[in-house]
């Protein structure tokens, strides 16, 4: 019997002994089986394991042999801290001098570790041939479940029932895989458009199928190629799905360190085709742009995108809302200066602007003149007579005389004097011999016309009121622009 402390604290925790058993008399003795007690009621927190010794072998009187224990936390306790007495009873037999392989009993090997379990050798054993092989024993193996036992350590399958040969066995533990694979997925290259990535993963039956996904659609099957090449840079949706032979998967994305370690990838590789991009515009620039369009040049199109999207260098829209003119001149004027702005849309006529023409008008008031010059002698025209009545003197008859008047009147006269304006009479005093006589109305005959030439200056004044014409037209300025077509007008300044 051996006793021991197990003081366990945390999953993964373990204390390993080795125990020394001698047999002291002189009598052989053989191994029946090994018992345990544990003496706390948490039994169930601990897993205790054996290795070195098989059930039914003999130890020879003097003689003696290590076992070794393992004690530890058993991973599937939900409890906490424990501390257990272990005791480990040995359980032997007098073996009354039999040999240690006696004719009717042969040696069964439980072999664990050659599939990656743990030791089991601990349930060997001696059993009589013809006798039933003992399959309820269990092997373990960390993320693999136990199958059962075959004597072919290849095979998947366990025995359901093995009877013992007159020969020593071995049995090996077979285990099925139950561990979801592990694997790390990072992007391995880019172009200008696409994105790569590749799993790794680590597992002892090997991936069978690898499948892909990126922003939440279906899996793509990529069978057992581990890298895929998607056409977007959205990595933080990429998603693995890795199965393994044993129909075990599991899903994995780009860790923090993937994902930072995959978009400086991503950008190592835009950033040189953008210093490419950089390095082919300047050479169309030198050999093609700068020279179809070097910087002042004007671009004219009907598109309104900047000419820099598609010819490069550097562009400003110019002449919003005006047309062209060239430099030079056009017979009138001189344009001689690039960028020389002028011109209106609409024009008022000023009067020098206007054809020349006459208003008439009619003046309200009188007009005087005044003669300055020499005076004027009437001509000689018109030769005539004319003929007068009398009035004897002292008689006061009126009448006018009768016939042909004495022809010696007019001899008689002196002197004659007349006035007009008293009922258009003239009035006539004779002097002939201390008569007096009254004549009444001169008669006159031939009416004529005299003309006669003035020598000297007439100015003439007009006093009246002033004279104004009436009004036309509405100062409204009207519309010179010439028919026209609207584009976009680009100007290159860089």
């Amino acid at each position: 019997s051996a006793s021991m402390e197990a003081n366990l604290y945390d999953k993964g925790d373990a204390m390993e002994y080795d125990v020394t058993i001698e047999n002291k008399g002189t009598i052989d003795a053989k191994l029946n089986d090994i018992l345990t007690n544990l003496e706390q009621e948490n039994s169930d927190a601990v897993i205790i394991t054996f290795s070195g010794y098989t059930k039914g072998e003999v130890l020879k009187a003097k003689e003696s042999k290590i076992v070794h224990v393992k004690i530890e936390y058993n991973p599937d306790y939900e409890g906490g801290e424990t501390s257990s007495e272990v005791t480990i009873d040995f359980e032997y037999t007098q073996n009354n001098n039999e040999t240690e392989n006696p004719n009717d009993k042969y040696l069964v090997t439980y072999n664990c570790t050659e599939n990656g379990g743990e030791d089991c050798s601990a349930n060997n054993e001696y059993i009589v041939s013809g006798s039933n092989v003992n399959l309820n024993k269990v092997g373990n193996k960390d993320g693999f479940q136990f199958i059962g036992w075959n004597t072919n350590k290849n095979s998947e399958e366990k025995l359901d029932s093995l009877v013992m040969a007159e020969n020593d066995i071995t049995l090996y533990a077979i285990f099925k895989d139950i561990t979801s694979p592990t694997c790390t997925l990072k992007v391995i290259g880019a172009t200008i458009n696409t994105v790569t990535v590749e799993a790794n993963c680590e597992d002892a039956s090997g991936i069978s199928k690898y499948e892909y996904a990126m922003n939440n659609s279906g899996y793509i099957n990529n069978n057992t190629n581990k890298t895929y090449t998607f056409d977007s840079f959205d990595l933080s949706t990429i998603k693995l799905k890795a199965t393994d032979g044993e129909g075990n998967s599991a899903e994995f994305s780009l860790t923090e360190n993937a994902l930072e370690e995959g978009y400086k990838l991503i950008y190592d590789v835009l950033n040189k085709e953008y210093e490419n991009i950089l390095e082919d515009k300047e050479t169309y620039e030198d050999e093609f742009l700068d020279k179809t369009y070097p910087v002042g040049s004007i671009y004219i199109t009907t598109d309104n995108t900047n000419p820099s999207n598609t010819l490069g260098g550097t562009w400003e829209r110019y002449a919003e809302g005006r047309t062209l003119l060239g430099v030079g001149s056009n017979g009138t004027d001189n344009y001689t200066t690039s960028g020389l702005t002028g011109g209106t849309e609409n024009v008022t006529l000023a009067t020098l602007n206007l054809s020349s023409h006459t208003h008439s008008a009619t003046p309200l008031g009188n007009i005087t003149s005044t003669f300055t010059g020499k005076s004027a002698t009437t001509s000689t025209d018109g030769t005539h007579t004319h003929s007068i009545g009398y009035i004897p003197a002292g008689d006061s008859n009126e009448s006018r005389c009768q016939g042909t008047c004495p022809a010696n009147v007019g001899s008689a006269i002196r002197s004659f004097g007349f006035q007009m304006g008293f009922e258009d009479r003239i009035i006539v005093a004779v002097d002939k011999d201390a008569t007096l006589g009254r004549f009444t109305e001169l008669n006159a005959t031939g009416n004529h016309n005299h003309s006669f030439t003035a020598n000297g200056t007439v100015t003439s004044k007009f006093t009246g009121s002033n004279v104004t014409t009436s009004q036309i037209g509405g100062s409204q300025s009207f519309n010179v622009m010439n028919p026209y077509i609207v584009t976009y007008i680009w100007r290159r300044t860089g």
